[in-house]
């Protein structure tokens, strides 16, 4: 069996969806350790005939589906997963090459069930709006303090993007 499951809904984001798809062909685990769910949530971009032509190293499924929300493709990608774990990840986090090995090994080192939750840092070619670089300040600020112990991590912090 798989070991990880990467559950990856898009709409509409064709040009996002190739740099996600390009940094999890980038992986520094094996590609035989994981696979990648795509949700197709009624995307009219390209996205379905390039996700039906794509060539890819990876262990790639499809999923097409008229849309019904971000919820409704996570969850079925979840459905279609073959992986112990499952990994959500959204159509415009670009994976660092570590991110797959990282989960996994932590995982690994702990036998109890936990979730694991990744700092989504903005791409350094990537120019934000003041209101969105604020954002991005706050979130690097709370996996700071998380890290460093002052508090513990809650319910609000653990969102589906990575």
């Amino acid at each position: 069996m798989l070991k990880l499951s990467v559950v990856l809904p898009t709409y509409n984001r064709l040009q996002q969806l190739r740099r996600v798809l390009a940094g999890l062909e980038n992986q520094t685990c094996p590609l035989a350790d994981f696979e990648v769910v795509v949700v197709s949530d009624g995307s009219s971009d390209g996205t379905n005939e390039f996700l039906q032509e794509m060539k890819t190293p990876l262990q790639l499924t499809a999923v097409i589906q008229a849309n019904q929300g971000v919820a409704a493709a996570r969850n079925q990608g979840v459905a279609q997963a073959q992986g112990d774990l499952v990994l959500f990840i959204d159509d415009d986090v670009v994976p660092t090459p570590q991110l797959v090995a990282e989960h996994l090994c932590f995982h690994a080192a702990h036998e109890e069930e936990v979730i694991v939750l990744g700092p989504m840092l903005t791409p350094l070619d990537t120019r934000l709006s003041p209101w969105a670089q604020w954002e991005q300040d706050m979130l690097v600020k709370q996996y700071e303090a998380m890290l460093s112990g002052s508090w513990e991590p809650t319910a609000r912090q653990f969102y589906t993007g990575n």
